[in-house]
Formats: structure tokens, C-alpha cells, sequence
């Protein structure tokens, strides 16, 4: 038969567990509220511009990769093209020289 300290140790356990991750969050946003609270507005500003400079670069960085892949992918195109049709004309050719050769 179960007793009752039993039943209420999973309980005990559970409520331990988010007791625990409570108190870690807590730390953490006081962590950060120290942090920022010793941050100007000048700060803010230039951390901001900083990380809108860093971002815009990104994108550029970002459109740079994406103009370069994107002609890669044309060209592969056409020399799958290229290869297709030089491909067709020997085939043809192969068959020409099978019915001159009957």
C-alpha cells in the first residue's frame, strides 16, 4: 500500500523544480536590470547606431552572397543547357552515322 509521504514526494519534487527556475529567472532579469540600469541614453544611442550599422552591413554582406549565388545559378543553367543540347546533336549525329552505316 502507498502512504502518504508517498504520494507527496513527486509533488515535493516538481514544486522544487519550478521553485529552482523561478529563482533562476529572477537572477537573470536582475542581472540584466543592473546591467542596463548603468547605461546612459548616449549609451543606448550609440549601442543602437552600432547595431544598425552592423546590421545594414550584414544586409549588404547579405545581398553581396545572394547576387553572387544567384549568378551562379544562371550560369549552371546554362551550361546545363549547353551540355543538353550538344548532347541532342550527338545523339543525332550517332544515329545519322548508325543509318549510313546500314
Amino acid at each position: 500500500m502507498v502512504t502518504g509521504a508517498a504520494r507527496r514526494r513527486p509533488t515535493v519534487v516538481i514544486g522544487m523544480l519550478v521553485l529552482s527556475m523561478l529563482a533562476a529567472v529572477s537572477v537573470i532579469y536582475l542581472r540584466l536590470w543592473a546591467i542596463d540600469s548603468g547605461f546612459s541614453s548616449e549609451d543606448r544611442d550609440s549601442l543602437r547606431k552600432q547595431f544598425d550599422r552592423a546590421n545594414m552591413e550584414a544586409m549588404d554582406e547579405s545581398a553581396e552572397w545572394r547576387m553572387k549565388y544567384d549568378r551562379e545559378v544562371e550560369s549552371v543553367r546554362q551550361y546545363k543547357e549547353e551540355v543538353i543540347q550538344v548532347n541532342e546533336a550527338l545523339t543525332t549525329a550517332n544515329e545519322k552515322l548508325a543509318l549510313l552505316q546500314k
